[in-house]
């Protein structure tokens, strides 16, 4: 994440010297419109309603599902536990293939490129979803080692 904000400097720097003035301004208010509708869908979509079924799990992203394969689940983490000033957890499931915001928070929440998505103790019936998606990690796990 900080080489792609370094390099997005660089190439605002950049544009700023060598474009004219009303290209420069142009280019400054587009840039900074990316910048602010992609924060805006990393934090509207940081804790999806997720469903589960027999092929996988299908996560809300924005207006429509992303669908998971069981096979391309990979782990559960727990990434935050938090007592004060309200109890709850965070964990990241990692999986093999999701949108490249989805990469974001992995990246953010365990220190990886890798892309996932999270899951708040407040979600209505975490606990299940949890357990559901760690039966079939463990059963991905018993496949590939046979």
């Amino acid at each position: 994440m900080a080489t792609s904000l370094a390099g997005f400097v660089l190439f605002l720097v950049m544009a700023l010297r060598w474009f004219p003035q009303q290209w420069a301004e142009g280019l400054f208010i587009l840039c900074l419109s990316w910048v602010g509708l992609s924060c805006s869908l990393y934090f509207i979509n940081r804790y999806p309603q997720v469903t589960v079924d027999e092929q996988g799990l299908s996560v809300a992203f924005m207006w429509f599902h992303v669908q998971v394969a069981w096979k391309d689940v990979e782990a559960v983490q727990l990434v935050e536990t938090h007592y004060l000033p309200q109890n709850y957890s965070i964990w990241f499931v990692k999986t093999k293939q999701l949108t490249p915001l989805h990469k974001r928070y992995g990246l953010t929440k365990t220190g990886y490129d890798v892309p996932g998505f999270l899951v708040h103790s407040d979600l209505e019936g975490h606990t299940e979803l949890l357990q559901i998606i760690e039966r079939h990690i463990g059963t991905n796990q018993q496949l590939t080692q046979a």
